[in-house]
């Protein structure tokens, strides 16, 4: 659910990337062509009609714009889920806590970033990690 004050463009980049292309050209069609075709009544105020198709194009490009953000993000996610992955490791053996198995992992962030450890495949309902011996 949207909260309150949460404008289209910021929801547009929380949304999968393919959304916000598919919503741009669909604001795209409906400003550009839709809009004018139903509005035009040929009256003083024909410069009117023309306001949807002014504004077409720099709508699709903002809704481009929240695409492009949301791929960013969505990009970012995946290598940082990428670098911190799990790789099954054959021998790892059973998590003493809770009996899944134990994974290989890598260290993000904090004094031992970088380097390897032992941790639960259940994680984080249980946080059970050891060592690596070499």
């Amino acid at each position: 659910m949207a909260r309150r004050d949460e404008s289209i463009f910021e929801m547009l980049t929380e949304v999968p990337w393919w959304v916000g292309v598919i919503t741009a050209g669909l604001l795209y069609g409906l400003l550009r062509y839709l809009i004018p075709a139903l509005v035009d009544d040929g009256s003083m105020l024909g410069f009117l009609d023309e306001l949807p198709r002014m504004f077409a194009l720099p709508v699709a490009a903002l809704a481009l714009l929240a695409s492009a953000i949301s791929a960013v993000r969505s990009l970012i996610a995946r290598t940082r889920g990428g670098s911190q992955g799990s790789v099954v490791s054959s021998g790892s053996g059973p998590c003493p806590r809770c009996g899944s198995d134990l994974v290989l992992r890598r260290a993000g962030r904090g004094k031992n970033a970088g380097s390897n450890f032992w941790g639960c495949s259940s994680f984080p309902k249980c946080r059970y990690t050891e060592d690596v011996v070499k």
